[in-house]
């Protein structure tokens, strides 16, 4: 019993005991901090891999979309020559409609393979994968110190859509000691340079058209927008739609116009919707002098008439009208090195001499627009028209009353294209200047309400269906 009871050396076996199992537990904690860490670092590098072909990406279709806004409007200016040429020769008989059609479908076929052709002929070959770290381009380097960087693995471009949708299929691949991928489809939408695509004209192929169904006015207000400073305008897509609304005066507008140069933009970069035509753009009773620095190619939709003494000398501008389009006088209008044209309801107009121009008259539902002069006693004057140098005038017989459609025959020179269905009467047999065309949706691509489109204005490379692998 009395070895039992001696407790001699158990106490240095329980501070061994203890140790021990002290450093078990450290062994197994700094086991577990370090995979903790190696784990982080592992992220950490994964990240910067994606990040590195993220940025690949970004550059690679940079430089695509620069080499597309420099060679794109060449293939657009010759598809346009070889589509107007069809449409003239249409217009002047040489070719029938069927045969016309078939022009144009061959034309829009090779438009599209020569813009695909285009796109894949442009060299990336300065992002390639490199044999090792001291073969990359100087655009490939992410960062030199940890050697991260990317490149391109593979570029794929078709056509998806045959109206006006391209796509690029990029493989890039980030690099920091393992690699990682990104793929993604690159959509360039690529309108057609027809001559009757503007997209405010999808509604006159309709049998009632009204011109107010193409106003949808914008809420937004021309002068608070360019007064926005959290706004970067020049960013916004152009053309930029706004409103002049019913209280915009002369030197409000004016005061717009200054404002819009100072950012660097012109008349030309916005659609401009005006309530008040005439207290907004005219100096006085008439509109000989108005606010704009250059009127070429400005584009402006009226809500509501047009009621102005004289306008003379005017030329350059798209002016679409909802509603009257009431010059009295218009002296000397057009501009044979600019076309300008004019879009309206009803017109009223005394005299009137244009060269270079379109006048669309689409009518005011059926059979209530008019053609005519200022009122005379209880008579409204037969309007002058006097048309020459490209000037032409096409009208919706269909949407005028009978003595406008009287007036109509008065009109002289020019080339006056007109619509009427079999039962409306209009014998201008001896009128070598008025063509009958078979329907309305002709009578408007005959009188080009064109939209064609630059390349600053294709909305290039917009990334869709971006995939991590």
């Amino acid at each position: 019993m009395k070895y039992l009871l001696n407790q001699r050396g158990y106490a240095l076996l329980i501070v061994m005991l203890t140790i021990i199992i002290f450093l078990s537990l450290s062994a197994v904690f700094m086991s577990s901090s370090l995979n903790h860490v190696t784990q982080e670092r592992t992220v950490d590098t994964n990240n910067q891999v994606v990040t590195a072909a993220e940025m690949g990406l970004q550059k690679i279709s940079k430089d695509i979309e620069n080499e597309l806004l420099v060679s794109l409007p060449a293939i657009e200016a010759e598809y346009i020559k070889k589509i107007n040429k069809i449409n003239s020769d249409y217009l002047n008989g040489n070719v029938n409609l069927v045969n016309s059609e078939n022009l144009l479908t061959v034309e829009n076929s090779q438009y599209y393979v020569n813009v695909l052709n285009e796109i894949n002929s442009i060299d990336t070959t300065g992002y390639s994968k490199p044999i090792n770290f001291t073969n990359l381009t100087t655009k490939q380097v992410i960062d030199q110190n940890t050697k991260t960087y990317f490149y391109l693995n593979s570029r794929v471009a078709n056509v998806v859509d045959a109206n006006n949708l391209f796509k690029i299929t990029l493989d890039v691949y980030g690099v920091k000691g393992n690699e990682k991928n990104i793929e993604a489809d690159i959509n360039l939408n690529i309108p057609r340079a027809s001559f009757n695509d503007i997209d405010r004209m999808r509604y006159i192929n309709e049998p009632n058209f009204d011109v107010s169904e193409f106003f949808n006015v914008p809420a937004q207000l021309c002068t608070d927008l360019i007064s926005m400073n959290d706004v970067d305008i020049n960013n916004l897509s152009k053309p930029i739609e706004c409103l002049l609304p019913e209280n915009t005066t002369f030197d409000m507008t004016k005061n717009f116009i200054e404002k819009m140069y100072a950012k660097g933009l012109t008349e030309k970069d916005f659609n401009l919707f005006i309530e008040n035509f005439e207290q907004a753009l005219c100096n006085s009773s008439n509109c000989n002098s108005n606010p704009f620095r250059n009127m070429d190619n400005t584009t402006l939709f009226i809500v509501g008439d047009v009621p102005v003494k004289n306008i003379n000398k005017s030329s350059g501008f798209q002016l679409y009208v909802n509603g009257i389009i009431d010059l009295k006088n218009a002296n000397a209008f057009g501009d044979s090195s600019i076309h300008t044209v004019m879009l309206g309801k009803s017109m009223e107009v005394n005299r009137l001499s244009a060269e270079n121009s379109t006048f669309v008259l689409i009518g005011n539902g059926t059979k209530q627009g008019f053609f005519r002069g200022d009122l005379a006693g209880n008579v409204y004057k037969v309007p002058v028209l006097t048309l020459t140098n490209n000037t032409k005038v096409c009208i919706n017989i269909e949407g005028y009353d009978s003595t406008s459609i009287e007036n109509f025959k008065t009109i002289e020179g020019g080339k006056v294209y007109y619509y009427k269905n079999s039962t409306t009467s209009f014998n201008v047999a001896n009128k070598t200047n008025f063509i009958p065309v078979g329907s309305l949706n002709l009578l408007y691509e005959t009188c080009n309400l064109t939209k064609f489109y630059s390349a600053e204005e294709l909305g290039l490379l917009q990334f869709d269906q971006v995939k991590y692998n």
